[in-house]
């Protein structure tokens, strides 16, 4: 079905039955495979959105990425609020907790949704979110790289009077 085939592909797993012969735990293996190449182009396609959009805005990406992160958050809240689905969180921080499992892609297993309505929307939202997740990620981790690179380019100048640092820009890198 559509909601097994996209909990496999976003790696959160949200099954109703976990796969039990070698042909069906075969196929959730190719799926995977696949799908991890689909949502890698996925995600590449938002990035260059969300670039468009922080320039157009006149806006840094990060921060750009930032409001957009906190808006999927928000949605994901307003879709558990809006779907009527035993299966879905009924409380704030439930929701919250839900929508954070669902983008990270972990995937607890806590919540899951069971009428079909809930397995399209959670679907969705699960395509968008973990894509937005990894963006912030990758940023987060590249600003981290790119600092530790900086420093690296700190020079120690040592007069008889003072001990000073000059920076001299990351070059070639």
């Amino acid at each position: 079905s559509f909601y097994t085939l996209v909990m496999t592909i976003t790696a959160i797993g949200l099954y109703e039955k976990n796969p039990t012969t070698v042909f069906s735990k075969l196929y959730i293996i190719v799926v995977v495979m696949v799908g991890t190449q689909l949502l890698s182009v996925i995600e590449e396609q938002q990035r260059k959105f969300l670039e468009v959009y922080a320039f157009r805005y006149n806006v840094t990406y990060n921060r750009f990425l930032a409001i957009v992160h906190m808006v999927v958050l928000i949605s994901g809240i307003t879709l558990c609020s809006l779907i009527s689905d035993p299966g879905l969180p009924q409380n704030f921080t439930d929701k919250l907790y839900f929508s954070c499992v669902l983008g990270t892609s972990l995937g607890s297993g806590t919540f899951s949704p069971h009428t079909n309505l809930g397995k399209f929307c959670v679907c969705i939202y699960s395509i968008l979110s973990v894509n937005v997740w990894a963006l912030v990620g990758k940023a987060y981790v590249k600003n981290a790289v790119l600092s530790l690179l900086d420093m690296k380019f700190l020079t120690k100048i040592t007069t008889p009077q003072k001990t000073a640092f000059k920076y001299e820009g990351a070059k070639n890198v």
